[in-house]
């Protein structure tokens, strides 16, 4: 890792290549080495906005919370606005609208600037963000909620680290983009190091909303297409874009326009016609007009007028007029600038969500159509038909999300047309694959140049597919950009696939090939190693359904990962591995070449922590393979402490639970993925 400037860190491990380029004006941006998605670092904060996609590390911060671990003192208001200013408090805010009848968040609002990262730290609060972003998304049973059960015993302790784990596990699966010490930095005597993952929710839970599935009058702000079926190839528009789309649909009738979120707002002209243009008449009385609002001379009382309007449409508490004032000032690659940035998009988003101001156009009528002949399919066809991608579209949704794609996938048919989220993906996956100069990243008004692009983007990522082994004959161009689910799902699958085996090689570090262990012999390898752990639980094959009506999974993965010191259950006398040159306890080693003393330092102290959690004191969590599927309690009790166990050891679950309904793709991805661990080469 070759770091040009102690101020700000950048890793560019997805940014699309054509982007990757260093602001050598300013002293605080650099560009970094590129590495592969699972050998990313522990993050402050990432996001994909105004066509950029930055990872951010602020080390300013990290002195400023190793300052505060050395000398601990209480978290304030005070101390939260000389870091922040008025941007936590804006953000906590939008928190406290967003979360208004979640059930888990229930005990805790309104949250401060302040509580806020004491709720973290319980745990609960992540787990409420998650169903935030998506409904449900939690088991709200598998929560510890009452406040009396989360105090600073050693009990209370392990319920808020079981809470936050369950968060973090959520969260990661919905597009908050996490790597496996995560769970390390939250902690209340580095408060700060939270800020990143609020930043990237608050994107999620407002931008990242702004989708067709959730609001289908979005599509109405096209032409070029008389039905909502015949929409599809506007339907995979990025998120902000969408809002900007929105906005200036409603500020154009005043001959103004807007392309990003950047210093062109801050004389509040837009903002003051956005408000005036979506308010009723009846309540436009009561407004002050976008001509008195320019009248002033001052940009501040400028964007306090539009502050004042914005409340008086119920929309308060949102930003302040610094928030205004300052947009496009600071560089996105500048915490502050992003979170500025953030914090306006979540305005506009908020204005949208309460005056969407969209006409619905009436249909075209269409003639009635006649009976349909079937037409005997193709080769290619009965290719696509015959082939099983087994995997739920949910599974395939959460892998490409785990990835922190720039827009959240929600669907398959719509958010994948653009090829936009693939070349990304593809680039995570085999870093460097992705020829980016090629790919069309302009969004396109025109409908017959917006299909051209999209096409010719899909191209590309079937050509890698196909590069890497993925026939074309299982997905066409053009089925991704017609939104064809099933062949869109096979694709991905194969993706899905293609990575675990990647994975599976760099962890093993030697040359064996991706593709030698098949599903009977991951079959054979799981059987001889229960025998070997004094089992006599077996598998007739993965398709076996005592495989995931049991927690064989939980019990079998634990003596893996003990065996392999990664995991610090089971009695001391269990047999463990040699840890050589390990450097960390995370499943997959990070090697950085040009580390300086500091950092090898940080790493020796540790792998001496490694070394103590690990020192084989601890039972057994799960002592025997038992039936799970006739008890709906110990399901949940099993399927949780499982996934926990798993992402612990940084091995990633992608499924909100473990049991007869999970996909058979999510069981053998974890197999696979142990049984590189246990092969693993130090």
């Amino acid at each position: 890792l070759r770091v040009l400037s102690p101020q700000l860190w950048i890793s560019s491990s997805r940014l699309p290549r054509a982007s990757r380029v260093a602001d050598h004006s300013s002293s605080k941006l650099f560009i970094v080495q590129s590495r592969p998605h699972h050998q990313t670092m522990s993050v402050k904060t990432e996001g994909f906005i105004n066509g950029r996609f930055i990872t951010i590390i602020d080390s300013d911060c990290r002195k400023e919370d190793e300052q505060a671990k050395a000398q601990p003192q209480p978290l304030t208001e005070t101390s939260v606005r000389e870091k922040y200013g008025y941007d936590m408090y804006c953000m906590v805010e939008h928190f406290n609208s967003l979360l208004k009848g979640n059930s888990l968040a229930a005990g805790f609002l309104p949250l401060t600037e302040v509580s806020v990262f004491s709720r973290i730290y319980e745990g609960v609060l992540l787990c409420a963000l998650a169903n935030l972003i998506k409904p449900n998304f939690v088991d709200e049973k598998s929560v510890v909620v009452k406040e009396e059960l989360l105090d600073n015993s050693a009990d209370g302790e392990l319920r808020k680290m079981e809470n936050r784990n369950i968060g973090i596990t959520a969260l990661r699966t919905l597009g908050v983009y996490m790597d496996s010490e995560t769970a390390e930095w939250i902690k209340m005597d580095t408060p700060f190091e939270m800020t990143g993952l609020l930043v990237q929710v608050l994107r999620l839970a407002t931008v990242g909303r702004m989708h067709f599935q959730n609001f289908e009058i979005l599509v109405h702000l096209f032409d070029g297409w008389s039905e909502p079926e015949e929409a599809i190839s506007i339907l995979a528009t990025e998120r902000e874009q969408m809002l900007i789309i929105w906005l200036n649909a409603q500020i154009s009738a005043a001959g103004m326009k807007v392309t990003a979120f950047d210093d062109s707002l801050a004389d509040s002209k837009a903002y003051s016609t956005l408000l005036w243009t979506v308010a009723p008449e009846a309540q436009r009385a009561s407004l002050t007009s976008t001509e008195d609002v320019m009248k002033e001379t001052d940009l501040t009382k400028k964007a306090e007028l539009v502050i004042a309007n914005a409340e008086k449409l119920g929309i308060s508490g949102v930003l302040r007029p610094e928030h205004i004032t300052e947009i496009g000032k600071k560089a996105i690659s500048d915490p502050k600038g992003l979170h500025n940035i953030i914090i306006n998009m979540a305005f506009v988003y908020r204005i949208f969500v309460a005056y969407p101001n969209i006409n619905a156009p009436k249909m075209k009528d269409k003639p009635a159509a006649g009976p349909k002949t079937a037409a005997a399919p193709t080769p290619e066809q009965r290719i696509q038909d015959s082939f099983k991608y087994g995997a739920s579209e949910e599974t395939l949704i959460r892998w490409l999300n785990s990835f922190g794609p720039s827009s959240p996938v929600v669907s398959l048919q719509t958010d994948l047309c653009n090829g936009r989220v693939l070349l990304e993906v593809w680039d995570a996956i085999i870093p460097g694959s992705v020829p980016w100069k090629q790919v069309k990243l302009q969004q396109f008004v025109n409908t017959a140049r917006r299909k051209f692009s999209m096409m010719s983007n899909c191209d590309i990522a079937v050509k890698i597919g196909d590069k890497n082994g993925i026939s074309k004959n299982v997905c066409s161009s053009g089925n991704i950009t017609a939104g064809e689910t099933k062949c869109i799902a096979s694709f991905v699958f194969l993706m899905m696939r293609l990575h675990a085996q990647l994975l599976r090689k760099g962890i093993i570090g030697g040359p064996k090939k991706v593709a030698e262990l098949d599903d009977n012999g991951l079959t054979k390898w799981f059987n001889e190693s229960m025998e070997k752990y004094g089992s006599t639980f077996r598998l007739k094959s993965l398709e076996d359904p005592s495989l995931k009506s049991t927690n064989a999974v939980g019990y079998f993965g634990e003596r893996v990962l003990v065996e392999n010191n990664l995991c610090s259950s089971g009695p001391a006398d269990f047999p463990r591995k040699p840890k050589a040159t390990a450097k960390s306890a995370n499943a997959i080693d990070i090697s950085l070449a040009d580390a300086d003393e500091e950092t090898a330092a940080q790493d020796e102290a540790q792998q001496q922590q490694s070394d103590a959690n690990n020192s084989g004191e601890g039972a057994w969590l799960f002592n025997n393979v038992e039936q799970v599927s006739s008890d709906p309690a110990l399901l949940t009790k099993f399927s949780v402490t499982a996934i926990l166990m798993f992402n612990k050891a940084g091995v990633i679950v992608y499924a909100s639970k473990l049991g007869p309904e999970t996909d058979l793709s999510v069981y053998r991805s974890v197999l696979m993925e142990l049984n590189a661990l246990s092969l693993k080469t130090n």
